[in-house]
């Protein structure tokens, strides 16, 4: 089975690279590390009809947890960040959007792996 993690790490050997295409790829493979956990952990239950991917994060906003309606937040941002890369075909800063595309991944794999052993995700 793949560990989603190793996604992680491709994003920060990708981030070194000073071409616009690893900086895309960087925020794409960050999202998808987290993307990939959280959805092993935990399936998508909202009943959303558009976005899998924003059906997955907005499945969160009206938990009473407020480490998982941060999940809500940080997910939905990144969620974004992944699209703009990926449609986008003007970046205004994407070595910058990068950096915290990555910084936010690496928060939110944080964030996910606690829930999990405390058994609230």
């Amino acid at each position: 089975m793949f560990d989603w993690v190793h996604y992680i790490h491709l994003a920060e050997k990708l981030l070194q690279a000073p071409d616009e295409a690893s900086q895309r790829s960087a925020i794409s493979r960050a999202y998808y590390a987290v993307y990939g956990v959280a959805c092993r952990l935990k399936p998508n239950t909202n009943k959303y009809t558009g976005s899998s991917h924003k059906g997955y994060w907005d499945q969160w906003i009206h938990d009473p947890s407020p480490a998982k309606q941060k999940l809500y937040i940080d997910g939905n941002r990144l969620w974004k960040y992944r699209k703009q890369a990926d449609y986008d075909s003007v970046g205004k800063n994407i070595s910058r959007d990068a950096t915290t595309a990555v910084n936010i991944a690496k928060k939110l794999l944080t964030e996910i792996q606690d829930l999990s052993r405390q058994g609230l995700f």
